[in-house]
């Protein structure tokens, strides 16, 4: 059994990502189709972590389908490499 909901693990793992002093913007979500195609959607000038707690269309290397476990932590660290 669980001891926290999901909701509260999301939040728990944003926390924590400031809490160790993540730099940049953090996103969290319930569930996403991909934490990549989150990322491409922003517009940011600092890094940004976009977690979720779910990702229902993740795509792996090769055009693999990668599919997340119950309660595991999904994630992309988007970073500007064009910074003026």
């Amino acid at each position: 059994a669980e001891d926290a909901s999901p909701q509260r693990r999301l939040e728990v793992w944003e926390q924590g990502a400031i809490a160790a002093g993540f730099f940049g913007e953090v996103v969290a979500y319930g569930e996403v189709g991909s934490t990549m195609d989150v990322a491409r959607g922003l517009t940011f000038d600092k890094p940004v972590l976009v977690l979720a707690r779910e990702q229902v269309h993740g795509r792996g290397r090769a055009g693999r389908s990668w599919s997340s476990a119950n309660g595991a932590l999904m994630m992309t660290l988007a970073i500007r490499l064009d910074a003026q």
